[in-house]
């Protein structure tokens, strides 16, 4: 799955909303999604009134949120960021995930006993004794059927509370018998639910409402000769592209209204960050084809360190790769940056236009330690007057990331086993 984060506000929290347009490819669904600021209960969320510089929250003013000017040309409206705001805090932040995981799991129960080839006879009269019956057919749902069951022989009518017994039994195989807690003679049987690994359907679940925002958004196509064509394409809110006969920027898909872009949006000004290249320059290409932009390519994972990065003066390459902090592996040879460390060696001074990842599960802990560092920054007022670009005012505009629910990185100690839906509506919950 591939994602976009767009950085809106000014100052950050751990709030990252999947926000703008939704479209289909390779049978996945692609999502633009927005960064939010900081969570106080405010009406209207964000303000309207802008100057050119991103401006801390007032605390005279309990009216408005601060935007971030240099990404608001991005969207359709202010308006539409604030309706798109509120119904993703309804479902990260009022329990609208915790409600659709729960439905999500309870859809899979008869799929996980169907998987494991795990089947149920009632007992008849309900009594939980071992009366001769017969088992469900596979059509019946054996969920619906126990609870059916209980509720028909419920004589003190309690709910449940006081029928100790299954009203049957579970027919499994010694080598899944184990998945089954609890002992079938005595007492309730339970198990946990297996999640589909097909058709991204955790995806969908955990990741709430995507609503449409961009003002264009923009498919970059690798060009030449990719080994893996289709997973390099990629998306991007607004591409800074090169001017066209009529001095306007030509967008890769179809025109939406026009959007006002600011001087520190313009192409000229445009950094990007490609981190993950899998000696794979199609992306970078593409850049280098169709903006000004200049691309800082990392990847500490190349065959000897080798990249046979394209000879062209914009696309620039670093043999480091990312994650929560800085770590070196000498066996391998391989150097981990935190992201301010992957800026300060690209030798940005303003913040990219757009960070792009694809490393194979890191992602999870980069985008969580880049927002922690961020807020960590702005609770120190001493170093918000620091000569240096402060944390916040580093963060990339837009994060374009390919999310994974399975890697085979063994430096990730999540390796063996994959991502749930709940981890992954987890991730895009605001904690503060």
């Amino acid at each position: 799955m591939i994602f976009t984060f767009v950085n809106l506000s000014a100052f950050t929290y751990y709030s990252i909303a999947p926000f703008a347009s939704e479209i289909r490819t390779l049978h996945e669904k692609i999502h633009n999604l927005n960064e939010t600021g900081v969570r106080k209960k405010r009406s209207p969320i964000f303000s309207d009134e802008l100057d050119n510089k991103d401006v801390a929250p007032s605390s005279k003013s309990s009216l408005s949120r601060p935007v971030c000017n240099r990404t608001r040309h991005l969207f359709h409206s202010m308006d539409a960021v604030e309706a798109a705001y509120q119904q993703l805090e309804s479902f990260h932040n009022r329990g609208g995930n915790i409600k659709t995981i729960e439905t999500y799991l309870n859809d899979h129960m008869d799929s996980t006993l169907n998987r494991l080839k795990i089947t149920f006879t009632p007992d008849g009269d309900g009594d939980g004794d071992d009366d001769e019956s017969e088992q469900l057919s596979p059509e019946t749902s054996i969920s619906q059927e126990i609870m059916h069951l209980l509720a028909k022989h419920d004589e003190h009518n309690r709910g449940g509370y006081d029928q100790r017994k299954m009203p049957g039994h579970y027919n499994s195989r010694p080598a899944t018998s184990n998945f089954l807690e609890g002992n079938p003679k005595d007492n309730r049987v339970v198990f946990d639910v297996l999640e589909p690994t097909e058709d991204f359907k955790r995806w969908k679940e955990g990741l709430g409402p995507i609503p449409d925002l961009c003002h264009h958004l923009d498919y970059i196509k690798p060009q030449g000769d990719s080994k893996r064509q289709s997973s390099e394409e990629k998306f991007m809110c607004s591409l800074p592209l090169k001017k066209d006969e009529n001095n306007s920027p030509t967008h890769n898909i179809e025109k939406k209204k026009a959007a006002t872009i600011p001087p520190s949006a313009s192409a000229s000004s445009c950094e990007l960050i490609s981190i993950g290249c899998n000696g794979e320059w199609g992306f970078e290409k593409n850049i280098a084809a169709t903006t000004n932009c200049q691309t800082h390519t990392f990847d500490c994972t190349l065959p000897n360190h080798e990249p046979h990065k394209p000879n062209i003066t914009t696309i620039h390459f670093y043999p480091t790769c990312i994650a929560h902090e800085y770590k070196r592996i000498k066996k391998r040879k391989m150097e981990y940056l935190t992201y301010a460390q992957t800026v300060e060696r690209a030798g940005l001074t303003d913040s990219p236009t757009l960070l792009k990842m694809d490393v194979e599960g890191f992602e999870y802990d980069v985008l969580t330690q880049m927002i922690v560092d961020a807020n960590v920054h702005n609770g120190d007022s001493d170093n918000r007057h620091n000569s240096d670009k402060n944390k916040t005012d580093m963060l990339p505009l837009q994060i374009s990331v390919e999310l994974h629910y399975a890697t085979r990185m063994y430096d990730l100690p999540w390796m063996p086993r994959m991502r749930t839906a709940a981890e992954i509506a987890l991730f895009f919950r605001d904690d503060v």
